[in-house]
């Protein structure tokens, strides 16, 4: 966490706004086009590893995404608790 964002506490939506651009960097990166071939056919497109290194590293990075955050200080991120009638929708 940068010095700026130690000074305060992030909102709620700003703390889910990191969290879903993390998932989306995570998910960006297991779908990697150089993993895989392309193999178009009559019935749709299908994808096939291009070789078994390609799988077992999509297999480590979707196994990486679906693991349960573990909490280092009582929570699995660094973000404060957001006020309890804070909800989503509040920009501060």
């Amino acid at each position: 966490m940068t010095e700026a964002t130690k000074s305060r506490s992030l909102s709620a939506m700003e703390q889910e706004t990191i969290v879903l651009l993390t998932v989306w960097d995570m998910i960006d990166d297991m779908v990697n086009h150089a993993l895989f071939d392309r193999l178009d056919g009559e019935h749709g497109t299908e994808l096939k590893f291009k070789d078994d290194t390609h799988a077992r590293l999509f297999n480590i990075l979707l196994t990486d995404f679906l693991s349960q955050p573990k909490a280092w200080n009582r929570r699995p991120f660094e973000f404060e608790r957001p006020d309890k009638g804070q909800n989503l929708e509040e920009v501060t």
